[in-house]
């Protein structure tokens, strides 16, 4: 993944936290977890976090990373516990752009949302996804 995507992505999460007008402590650390997850440092993550809007969307090539996109916006917005409408509008918003149709958006969210009680991973999200790509 080039550089420029994982800023943005990181960029897109800083984003995700300031839709309902409250960063709390809890989304930071993802955004840092992310970040460095990525490869990031942490001079990197903090210089995007001061300056997101320097990074727009990058899309990804590969649809798995266009999901794993989508994956760390839903739970970034899961950590809270609240399904804010502006967090909704803006996956998306932000679904429509990595390319997805509608009814997956909305499919992945209520997936997302039930996680919350399960701990769906990454991997099992993904796994749930792929009736939409066959």
């Amino acid at each position: 993944m080039k550089l420029t995507t994982k800023y943005s992505i990181v960029a897109l999460l800083v984003k995700m936290g300031l839709a309902d007008m409250t960063m709390q402590k809890k989304e930071l650390e993802y955004i840092y977890f992310v970040g460095q997850k990525l490869g990031l440092d942490i001079n990197e993550i903090m210089d995007i976090m001061d300056h997101p809007e320097q990074h727009p969307l990058q899309i990804p090539y590969e649809t798995t990373d266009r999901l794993v996109v989508l994956y760390h916006l839903l739970h970034h917005m899961n950590i809270d516990g609240d399904m804010a409408n502006e967090e909704i509008h803006l996956i998306k918003e932000t679904s429509l752009k990595l390319g997805f149709r509608p009814e997956l958006t909305n499919e992945v969210i209520l997936q997302m949302h039930q996680s919350v009680k399960q701990q769906l991973t990454e991997e099992m999200l993904l796994q749930k996804l792929k009736v939409f790509f066959n």
